[in-house]
């Protein structure tokens, strides 16, 4: 996704209601626990963030800043009182910057640069983090309309779940946020297959990751002994097909798998559906180049074994005009599809209203939870009312799932919670479409900017303007800093080269116009 510098991507009421500056140094939270006097302790507001993505993240670090206080004092040197606490609560003990996944599993980065724990991107904040698993929400007082719906103008509690000990405990707050993010749904009537909880491998989170990896590593020890080789990249979206591109400039260049096939499947044969002219052209060119991808019509039915002896899977298809076909002797089957809300599905667990449709929690246009005055969600676990109520056919108008709305939510979210707190008006989240950006693998991206449906830059000078806004949009200075001090390294070993390539792009992009 393409994003801009902070002063332009913030939104300008954001800006202009911002007041509140960054502290020059930090505690940690629990102290603020242990110091505070019973009438200072209830004047301080808990806010429990859960879910620890883009969306959770960068709303703790948001509410950190804006509600940060100099621990120097004032001018009479007497140090102020902290305001609020915020708790993260993730399952996790990573951070996944899920964009540069592709870059982890050809091993372009490190899994600390992609990666990084959450203790260390809040070392200088006052975020107190927790890896606990939600289970359940329940509010102080909820109470019953006329109509029957649900309301609450208070706090309440979260029951959390230690990860390994499975250990429960009750977490208070004051304000709840909620941005659980999406899982891989291999259950629901919508995206159930057969055989693909067992045997496809999903691309997802940091264990996905490593998984794909450790299965091509085996891959590259058979060697090309077991004959031919396939592996099988289910869907044709961003995801689908810039990891179908990741692995085969990664075969292409190494001994032992340079005979692997990569099979593509695509719903009626057509890749990023939902891309612009230029960024469909951009990835079409891509995996025309890339002599080991060919694209495969169909819409999986069913995967299993090629037989009991064997590993290897066999894939069911049905074509865009009806016929089927099998993709025969698969040897990995990677899922990029079929994603829902990560949210409970008992009533008793999760009280919130949740759309019919998508399952993800109703809020309004400020991102406040449907009756829920204390309670906020973003991201993939949430759906505006707005768009709810819209008909089948402008259903393409809901905020696509995508890390840029995310960051964008992020903001707003902070700043509503914020003003809750302070009574003040809340801000009605607008999103602003920046344009996308996908890998295009072997140090090639491509860039669809936001106007026009053919404006597109491609190749190496895509690669390092891709590079340059995932830098900026790190979560903490530490974590640019630490990134950009290797990224300038790499460029610095062969500068000329670097440069050369970034010109060739520019003239390429600006000949074709």
């Amino acid at each position: 996704m393409l994003l801009r510098r902070r002063s332009f991507f913030t939104s300008p009421q954001i800006r202009r209601k911002e007041v509140v500056s960054r502290r020059r140094s930090r505690r940690h939270a629990s102290a603020f626990d242990e110091n505070a006097s019973p009438k200072e302790s209830s004047s301080i507001k808990k806010v429990v963030v859960l879910g620890g993505g883009f969306g959770g993240l960068y709303c703790a670090l948001k509410l950190d800043s804006l509600f940060a206080t100099n621990t120097r004092g004032d001018d009479s040197g007497e140090k102020k009182k902290p305001t609020m606490i915020v708790t993260l609560i993730d399952t996790n003990e990573k951070f996944l910057f899920k964009p540069l996944m592709y870059e982890l599993l050809n091993s372009d980065m490190e899994e600390t640069d992609v990666a990084p724990l959450y203790e260390e991107l809040l070392e200088n904040t006052t975020v107190r983090f927790l890896q606990k698993e939600a289970m359940r929400v329940e509010p102080e007082k909820v109470l019953k309309t006329k109509s029957g719906s649900k309301v609450s103008g208070t706090g309440g509690e979260v029951i959390v779940r230690d990860v390994e000990t499975k250990e429960e405990e009750r977490v208070k707050y004051d304000y709840l946020v909620v941005s659980l993010g999406a899982k891989v749904d291999f259950e629901s009537e919508k995206n159930f297959v057969k055989g693909a909880r067992e045997f496809a491998m999903p691309f997802n989170g940091l264990d996905d990751v490593k998984r794909m990896r450790e299965k091509i590593e085996r891959l590259k020890e058979d060697g090309a002994e077991r004959g031919e080789r396939t592996v099988a990249v289910v869907g044709a979206g961003y995801a689908g097909v810039e990891l179908a591109l990741c692995l085969a400039r990664w075969f292409e260049r190494e001994d032992g798998l340079k005979d692997v096939k990569i099979k593509l499947v695509a719903k009626d044969g057509k890749v990023l559906s939902s891309a612009t002219v230029g960024g469909k052209n951009a990835a079409r060119k891509a995996l025309e180049k890339a002599s080991n991808v060919e694209i495969v019509d169909g819409v999986v039915g069913a995967i299993e074994r090629s037989s009991s002896e064997s590993s290897k899977v066999n894939i069911s298809l049905t074509k865009g005009d009806s016929s089927l076909q099998t993709i025969e002797s698969v040897d990995m089957c990677c899922w990029t599809v079929g994603l829902s809300a990560k949210l409970p599905t008992s009533e008793n667990d999760w009280p919130f209203e949740q759309d019919p449709r998508t399952g993800k929690i109703v809020t309004d246009s400020t991102l406040k939870v449907a009756g829920y005055d204390r309670v906020f969600a973003l991201g993939d676990n949430s759906i505006q009312r707005e768009y709810e109520k819209k008909d089948a056919a402008n259903r393409e108008e809901e905020k696509p799932a995508t890390a840029q709305v995310a960051f964008q939510a992020a903001d707003y979210c902070a700043w509503n919670v914020w003003s809750a707190i302070n009574k003040k008006s809340l801000l009605p989240f607008r999103y602003q479409h920046l344009g996308d950006m996908m890998t295009l693998g072997d140090k090639e991206a491509a860039v669809q900017f936001p106007v026009g449906e053919e404006t597109t830059l491609d190749g190496s000078a895509a690669f390092a303007l891709r590079r340059l806004a995932y830098l900026y949009r790190m979560p903490t200075n530490g974590q640019r800093l630490k990134i950009g001090r290797k990224w300038l390294s790499a460029i610095s070993s062969n500068p000329s080269a670097f440069v050369g390539e970034v010109i060739e792009g520019l003239n390429s992009y600006t000949s074709s116009r």
